[in-house]
């Protein structure tokens, strides 16, 4: 990550004003590509490329607007991500398509993504103008992906109907993490 640093300054796109962005923004970038290459090879070993993708990126484009849990230290957020994603995508291939659970998840993790969005994290609190934006963006997307669903178990493609369910609810688990995280904070407080 340095050395790509390091060449971007040579070629004049990174200076003292924007290198600590530059960085986080890659950092980031290699995060998700991560995350990708592991819910794509999940997906590959279990049979289907396509529905490690789609559950990925479900989730990503719903976490990047609704916020979530971040646990104490950046070890434990990658072990946690890759513990749940492979609990999810593991789950998504194997756990019978059900689709009254199925739908009763989604609309629980609707109501907790409408209810919660967006979180903050404590380390880039939100004003006012940003909670508007990221509550409308998540909405959307959550609407968007929950159509998605529908037409995956219209078009009888219950692998795929899972993954954007599975994410949906990974994300308002998230959520609700988060929420016991701060009541507990309180509690200690008092």
């Amino acid at each position: 990550m340095s050395k790509l640093i390091a060449h971007l300054q040579e070629q004049g796109y990174v200076n003292g004003t924007n290198d600590k962005i530059v960085s986080t923004g890659l950092k980031r970038l290699k995060s998700l590509l991560c995350d990708i290459a592991f819910s794509l090879l999940l997906g590959l070993l279990l049979g289907d490329l396509l529905a490690g993708l789609l559950f990925e990126l479900s989730y990503s484009i719903v976490r990047i607007y609704a916020g979530g849990y971040h646990a104490s230290t950046e070890r434990i957020c990658i072990w946690l991500t890759y513990i749940s994603t492979l609990l999810c995508i593991v789950l998504i291939f194997y756990l019978p398509l059900i689709p009254i659970a199925m739908n009763i998840l989604l609309g629980i993790s609707i109501v907790v993504l409408f209810v919660c969005s967006p979180v903050e994290n404590a380390n880039k609190p939100l004003n006012q103008r940003e909670k508007e934006v990221y509550r409308k963006k998540c909405l959307f997307t959550t609407l968007l992906e929950a159509l998605l669903y529908t037409v995956f178990l219209l078009a009888r493609a219950p692998l795929y109907a899972k993954a954007v369910c599975f994410a949906l609810a990974m994300v308002a688990l998230g959520q609700i993490m988060d929420c016991l995280q701060h009541i507990s904070k309180r509690q200690l407080k008092h």
